[in-house]
């Protein structure tokens, strides 16, 4: 059995992925779910999220949020986090595998989580798509929302697209969702070279590996 279509949009918070995945389901003949990693993390409880306010340390296993001011300035992942967030890609992989086109919608910010996302996924031949605006537009839709913690999308910005390695890169401060969404339509239909994934596997991570 032919395995499904995968396509994964990279961006930092509050960057446009939502608005862009569901323009372009909308667009595709073919059904896609819309996945990622916060749709597996809205099912567990809010304490697997430790907040801090202060430098003070503090023991955690999932995910360790640093506060200032009311706003977000770090974000670290322990290895619970880590080992949840392989589940959630192995269980993107095995939807793929039985057949279902799935959109992954991403905010690939950590170096091992991404390498582990890679290792993973890169099998499965899928078109990585970056969608990049500016910090002053990717914090002024967070506002406009209401519904993210403030300083997300900055605290990811600079981390984000560190990799620089895609398939496809879309300014979603110049496009609209629906003529991103367009555009990646445009790229599935006409067979456009997927090779991010698989250079990433290759060649980043192996040049990279001190950093990681």
């Amino acid at each position: 059995m032919a395995h499904g279509d995968l396509i994964i949009l990279n961006g930092t918070s509050s960057g446009g992925k939502s608005t862009t995945i569901k323009a372009l389901q909308a667009l595709l003949e073919k059904p896609y779910m819309h996945s990622g990693p916060d749709h597996f993390l809205h099912a567990y409880h809010p304490k697997l999220f430790i907040w801090r306010d202060g430098d003070q340390p503090m023991a955690f296993d999932g995910w360790l949020i640093t506060v200032q001011d009311s706003k977000m300035v770090d974000a670290e992942i322990g290895s619970g986090g880590r080992q949840i967030l392989t589940g959630v890609y192995q269980a993107i992989a095995t939807l793929v595998a039985a057949g279902v086109n799935v959109i992954v919608e991403d905010v690939l910010w950590d170096k091992e989580v991404l390498q582990t996302a890679v290792s993973i996924l890169h099998p499965y031949n899928p078109l990585f798509v970056g969608l990049r605006c500016s910090l002053a537009t990717a914090e002024r839709r967070e506002v406009e929302r209401g519904d993210r913690f403030p300083g997300g999308a900055t605290t990811f910005f600079d981390r984000v697209h560190a990799h620089t390695v895609y398939d496809l890169e879309i300014d979603t401060e110049q496009h609209s969702a629906e003529a991103c969404a367009e555009m990646i339509k445009a790229a599935v239909e006409n067979g456009r070279l997927r090779t991010a994934l698989k250079q990433l596997n290759t060649s980043y991570f192996a040049a990279n590996k001190d950093n990681l």
